[in-house]
């Protein structure tokens, strides 16, 4: 995957809710636009140039640019100490990453629930994983 193996700079453009990366264009399968869904801080979408935001903490609930990782919790405070002009490379995560992922959609869950909704299930087709809650039970 080239994401891995390219070197992003950090762009001027970063702010609180997203850290804006240049570098070799990501081109995604089928455009860059989805439907929107939710997302976590550490999502990495990829605009329709091909450049990848990672979302901070000051980011939206949702999200309608491809998402095609998520920074593992351990490495979110240093994304926010880099400065533009900064360069960065992502590696894959370790082996407990599912664990991560489901801490990530537990959080995701509880804001979405805090927000009004009533339930919140998401189901991973390739894992078999499954994850449902609804107001205040898990």
């Amino acid at each position: 995957m080239r994401f891995l193996r390219s070197p992003f700079t950090v762009s001027s453009e970063s702010n609180r809710v997203g850290l804006r990366l240049t570098g070799v264009p990501i081109a995604p399968v089928d455009g860059a636009d989805i439907v929107s869904e939710g997302i976590v801080t550490g999502a990495v979408q990829v605009t329709g140039e091909g450049q990848p935001i990672v979302m901070l903490p000051g980011h939206a609930t949702i999200g309608g640019y491809t998402k095609i990782a998520t920074v593992v919790d351990e490495d979110l405070d240093r994304l926010g100490q880099l400065r533009p002009g900064d360069v960065i490379r992502f590696g894959e995560a370790e082996a407990d990453a599912p664990v991560w992922m489901l801490r990530d959609l537990v959080r995701l869950a509880r804001l979405v629930i805090a927000r009004g909704v009533g339930e919140f299930a998401f189901e991973d087709h390739a894992t078999g994983a499954r994850l449902r809650i609804v107001r205040g039970r898990e």
